[in-house]
């Protein structure tokens, strides 16, 4: 019992922040990119990269806006420009307005959470997002909606 909360407005889970708003990334994460210095060694900009890296799928573009950094990576050619600035400022700054997620993908990783105790036992998905209501009756059209739809066939849920 410990370890298991109930009627919680909002959970932490592996980095983000489950609430009735979607998913979110931790705050404190977010505060310490803010708090980010410049990277003085390729070391650091790794660092960097990989907490930023966690949380990519918050950020649009997040491969074109981190590519100039990327390539500080590589063996014997970290100079720091103003290209590579621009990228750092622009990557804190996605990551610190980042948008709420798609809350299919909330359902999704839920679903694949706690597919132990979900599957062969009927449950109920509330929600107040109208296509996902329809989700079983309209047309998927995007590959990453079809990856998600996959992910709860075999369920006995209700939306």
């Amino acid at each position: 019992m410990s370890k298991c909360l109930f009627a919680q407005n909002q959970v932490e889970y592996l980095g983000h922040v489950v609430s009735s708003r979607g998913v979110e990334p931790i705050g404190s994460k977010i505060q310490a990119i803010q708090q980010w210095p410049i990277p003085q060694s390729t070391r650091a900009l790794h660092s960097f990269l990989g907490l930023a890296g966690f949380y990519q799928c918050f950020i649009h573009g997040y491969a074109s806006i981190a590519a100039p950094l990327n390539h500080l990576m590589t063996k014997d050619s970290f100079v720091w420009s103003l290209t590579a600035q621009q990228a750092f400022d622009m990557l804190k700054e996605a990551l610190t307005t980042a948008p709420v997620l798609l809350e299919l993908c909330a359902i999704t990783t839920a679903v694949k959470k706690w597919h132990q105790y979900l599957l062969g036992h009927p449950f109920v998905i509330l929600t107040d997002h109208h296509s996902l209501k329809e989700l079983m009756t309209q047309v998927v059209e995007t590959p990453k909606q079809q990856t998600y739809l996959a992910i709860l066939l075999g369920y006995d849920y209700h939306i």
